[in-house]
């Protein structure tokens, strides 16, 4: 039975009904205002995801006001953002950065080099390089100039590459 709200209610009930929709396992009460970050963080994006934070927001409204279910809200928020957030956010503010990210990896299997070899090399963990090479997370200038010096490129070519700068 879907969940309407129709009479007289307050921003707790709203958020503590789409947590339990959602299967979210916090159990404080918490105003809308202040739901929308732990809502989105939830899925992994930031405050600075402000598309995603609008249409987040205009749901939620629309559950508030009577216009949405609450499992209709729960619906579309799951189809919407299935929990891979920081990475889609990251390629939206950072294009190159996924460029980049294959470049490492190509680089680093054109050098015969697992993942774990890569990672010993430049004395960080397999998963940092998985992240690197998979564009969720972007290496630091000493990062990129330490990969140039392993994989025998160019460090300036391969920072640039990563800022979409032509060179």
């Amino acid at each position: 039975m879907a969940r309407f709200f129709d009479g007289p209610h307050t921003d707790y009930q709203v958020t503590s009904a789409i947590k339990d929709a959602l299967g979210m396992e916090d159990e404080t009460d918490i105003a809308i205002g202040k739901f929308l970050p732990v809502l989105l963080s939830s899925r992994g994006f930031s405050e600075s995801a402000g598309e995603v934070w609008k249409q987040t927001a205009i749901k939620v409204s629309e559950v508030n006001t009577g216009k949405l279910s609450v499992e209709d809200f729960a619906s579309w928020f799951d189809a919407a953002f299935p929990g891979e957030g920081v990475v889609r956010e990251w390629a939206m503010r950072y294009p190159h950065q996924a460029q980049l990210g294959r470049e490492i990896q190509r680089l680093r299997e054109r050098r015969s080099m697992t993942r774990t070899q890569f990672a010993a090399a430049l004395v960080v963990a397999p998963s940092q390089v998985k992240r690197w090479e998979d564009g969720e997370t972007f290496p630091s200038n000493s990062a990129i100039i330490e990969m140039a010096r392993v994989l025998g490129v160019n460090s300036w070519k391969l920072w640039c590459l990563g800022n979409g700068v032509e060179v």
